[in-house]
């Protein structure tokens, strides 16, 4: 496990871990690879689903990870998660009507008047905005 956490970021640790911790180690815990077969993954997802569909295709995913890990070092032979249909995912598009971009820009204009900490922080806005990407995905904002 150690060796595969090192592989995310803090924050993706912290997530990994608590989904082992409050979903996987109580639904598989008490059972040895060979006894977690697909039956009893689907009934646990299945049953996760039902009250949390996002968290349920989170841990599916760990689970899978896990099971893969484990071919790897010759416990078991086949991946029981492999082939579960996760839930489908919401989307989520939202965008600004052009009313909003116009006002936001306005403020952007006058905040980078103010000082230069906020030129960068409304050139950084307006990289997003027309990007569309996240703020986390853009290597130049490492460290704000």
């Amino acid at each position: 496990m150690e060796q595969k956490l090192n592989q995310l970021k803090p924050s993706g640790q912290r997530s990994t871990l608590s989904y082992i911790h409050s979903r996987l180690i109580p639904g598989f815990g008490a059972k040895y690879l060979d006894e977690i077969d697909k039956p009893v993954v689907a009934r646990w997802f299945d049953d996760y689903s039902k009250t949390y569909p996002c968290g349920a295709n989170r841990s599916l995913e760990i689970l899978f990870s896990i099971l893969e890990f484990a071919i790897v070092c010759g416990h078991i032979e086949d991946n029981s998660a492999k082939r579960i249909r996760k839930n489908p995912k919401k989307v989520l598009n939202r965008f600004l009507s052009a009313e909003k971009i116009t006002r936001l820009s306005k403020l952007l204009n006058e905040a980078e008047k103010e000082s230069r900490d906020y030129k960068q922080v409304a050139d950084i806005t307006r990289l997003l905005l027309l990007t569309g990407c996240r703020h986390r995905k853009l290597s130049c904002l490492n460290g704000l």
